[in-house]
């Protein structure tokens, strides 16, 4: 039920339910109201920050009567400055479920998908403390340093002593750094510092890009270890790669393709798992060529026949489906968060392909290709996401279509 407005700027609000992106919903005086860091069922006072025709921005005052599912938040800047979390007032089961239900809404927008097709969500083995990677900017303010985020205007950067999404082997690394007058002095306005993790490496950082003479690193995977250069793309959390590895092979083992085609597939992360699968016959593209070097050399201790070209997919694409039977092969996509081009997507469309397994860390992007997928000859065989990135609004997905 509405709760109306107190005053001017300053409304008391019952949350309905939980948006993408993380902010509660509810109404006050019949217009939709966004409130950051709620949860459906409480009661709270906030106040008006910007007001559109069809809704209201609002920022949290009080919690009223707070939801049993609300807890202590676990870093002190959450809620307050930092815009990374989303999610940490809240159990982890709640904020699992909350992300299931806010992608079960994305999908089912799609026509001819029911709730069958849904399945249950992966988990994070950690929700804190999970990230193998972490990325911070450095900015000189007069005669204060700060190294940290950067707040919600984009520009100006939260000084972060101690990240609980970054491994604690990353925090200790930080907190080392941070008390060492050296390296302070090394750092310059603008600058960012990144941290990897890897079980085989230990902690390492870099200013800027990394340097030429860093190895590459080596990941320990569900699927045995795969080298991934230092500048490349690599995922976050270690239990949910695994768990997508794990995934896209037990796909592959039920399909048994002669094929398995892998775009944007970076070092060659679901090749090595459809090579554990059995499958014969690799393909991988993309733009980043020393990914590609990456996935070759990760391939070269499978007994498969594989083929890695660094280029845009859509231009490489129409070669590389002339070499392959397309009826017996199995596509994989993992694109960034802008989703698939028009020009892949007719690709796709056009080919011979009858299966294709879609990873995205989208859902809004995701619904607009898979929309168009489904209305040119596919539908969804079954779909659900994997916690990759606990406590913030992001979730990974994986969907697997086939031919009508």
């Amino acid at each position: 039920m509405a709760i109306q407005a107190k005053s001017n700027n300053i409304i008391d609000i019952s949350i309905e339910s939980v948006a993408f992106g993380g902010s509660g919903v509810g109404r006050s005086s019949g217009m939709v109201c966004f409130v950051p860091y709620t949860l459906p069922g409480e009661t709270v006072r906030a106040r008006i920050i910007q007001e559109k025709k069809s809704y209201i921005m609002t920022e949290l005052i009080q919690v009223l009567k707070p939801s049993p599912e609300r807890i202590v938040t676990a870093c002190p800047f959450t809620g307050r400055v930092c815009p990374g979390c989303a999610y940490q007032h809240m159990k982890y089961e709640c904020e699992v479920n909350i992300k299931d239900q806010q992608f079960r809404n994305f999908i089912t927008r799609i026509n001819d998908t029911g709730p069958d097709i849904f399945r249950q969500p992966v988990k994070s083995q950690k929700e804190l403390y999970y990230r193998n990677k972490l990325t911070l900017h450095s900015s000189f303010d007069k005669d204060e340093k700060r190294l940290g985020y950067f707040m919600a205007d984009n520009r100006t950067v939260l000084d972060i002593p101690h990240c609980p999404l970054a491994s604690e082997a990353i925090n200790a690394k930080l907190k080392s750094l941070r008390e060492d007058p050296g390296f302070s002095h090394t750092l310059r306005d603008g600058m960012t510092v990144t941290f990897r993790e890897t079980a085989n490496e230990g902690v390492i950082f870099w200013r800027n890009s990394p340097p030429d003479k860093i190895s590459w690193l080596r990941e320990d995977t569900a699927c045995g270890k795969v080298s991934v250069p230092a500048g490349s793309f690599s995922q976050v959390n270690p239990f949910c790669r695994d768990a997508l590895m794990l995934e896209v092979a037990g796909i592959l083992k039920a399909e048994k393709p002669e094929t398995f085609i892998d775009l944007y597939c970076g070092s060659g992360l679901f090749s090595v798992a459809a090579a554990t699968a059995g499958v014969p016959n690799i393909i991988g593209v993309d733009l980043d060529g020393p990914g590609i070097k990456a996935a070759e050399y990760n391939l070269s201790g499978f007994n498969v026949k594989s083929i890695f070209a660094a280029g845009e997919t859509a231009s490489s694409m129409p070669a590389l489906l002339k070499q392959i039977n397309q009826a017996d092969a199995v596509l994989a996509v993992d694109p960034p968060r802008t989703g698939l081009d028009e020009k892949t997507l007719n690709v796709l469309c056009s080919s011979l392909l009858n299966k294709i397994i879609y990873v995205s860390c989208a859902p809004d992007t995701l619904q607009r290709d898979l929309q168009k997928l489904c209305g040119r000859g596919f539908k969804i065989d079954s779909t659900g996401i994997i916690d990759m990135f606990p406590r913030t609004s992001h979730f990974e997905t994986l969907t697997l279509l086939r031919r009508a």
